[in-house]
């Protein structure tokens, strides 16, 4: 999302009367201190499971060269047809993971805004001849990423009632969902144990007869098909990458070269049934044989 110039900032207020009450009112009265961006979308199932990332304290974020000279806090507000704020959330190390729709209270709320409030300082690169302690030097700006969600023509509540984690949202961030398992989230702990357990499957299933096919391999490479599913592998530093894609819809796993039993899950961009589908394509069709070398497949 690009910055938006001071006249841009003025046809967001207009549109979006909440956004100036939220943000810092005195700081928007100068764009030398004040940095906006916004993205407006209509909610849908995906938006509804996002957990925001850079949640632990002190919320300190890198610059590119490994520099640590911002810090960030994700909170996201409800509101009703009044442009009044019905609820709000705070991401942070204290507070239990939370998905955007927990915001979400009853059918009064007609918009959410997740922002992404950055604190930026400027960076003093002869710190230690100066005698400093820190290269983090005076305050330089606010950052505000903003991304607005309209209500969805059925409503947020009816949208809520027909989103499930399982069945019907892709997961494209496996981290967030792994990290909110972890940490108690109820509906992530129910889809990572679900996923931990296909993994399992796979291992116990066709863990011998694959890992056989790929070590005996001179390629680094290898695909097949087994029925609607393709099988990609990728052999490389003692790993194997196992990538299964079925159309557009892909999950990837990551093996110990010479253990089977050591298998994880690496990345995933489908819904937890279509992961489940497709695994279990390669598992019911599994003929060692199909998997053939094939020097185009490569990850990275």
């Amino acid at each position: 999302m690009r910055t938006l110039k001071a006249r841009e900032i003025d046809k967001y207020y207009r549109e979006f009367p909440f956004l100036e009450a939220i943000l810092d009112p005195k700081l928007a009265k100068t764009t030398k201190q004040f940095r906006l961006s916004v993205q407006v979308s209509v909610a849908d199932a995906e938006s509804l499971f996002i957990i925001p990332r850079f949640c632990l304290p002190p919320h300190w974020i890198g610059s590119q060269d490994g520099k640590y000279v911002g810090r960030v806090q994700p909170i996201a507000y409800a509101f009703d047809g009044a442009n009044k704020v019905v609820k709000s959330i705070v991401w942070g190390y204290d507070q239990k993971d939370s998905f955007l729709k927990e915001v979400i209270a009853g059918e009064s709320v007609k918009m959410v805004a997740l922002i992404r409030k950055y604190t930026w300082f400027l960076e003093v690169r002869d710190w230690l001849a100066r005698g400093l302690d820190t290269y983090v030097g005076a305050f330089s700006h606010h950052e505000y990423q903003t991304i607005i969600y309209k209500e969805p023509q059925q409503g947020f509540t009816k949208l809520i009632k027909d989103s499930d984690l399982t069945k019907n949202v892709p997961i494209n961030d496996l981290l967030a969902i792994s990290m909110a398992g972890y940490r108690q989230e109820n509906e992530a702990t129910v889809v990572t144990k679900v996923l931990e357990a296909l993994v399992d499957m796979f291992e116990k299933s066709i863990g011998v007869s694959l890992w056989e096919q790929v070590n005996k391999c001179k390629h680094s490479g290898m695909s097949g098909v087994f029925g609607k599913t393709e099988l990609r592998t990728f052999a490389t530093a003692g790993r194997i990458m196992f990538s299964f894609w079925s159309g557009k819809d892909q999950i990837t796993f990551v093996g110990d070269e010479s253990d089977y039993t050591r298998t994880g899950l690496q990345s995933m961009n489908c819904t937890v049934d279509m992961a489940i589908f497709i695994v279990r394509q390669v598992i019911d069709n599994w003929e060692a044989s199909k998997l053939q070398a094939n020097n185009k497949i490569s990850f990275g």
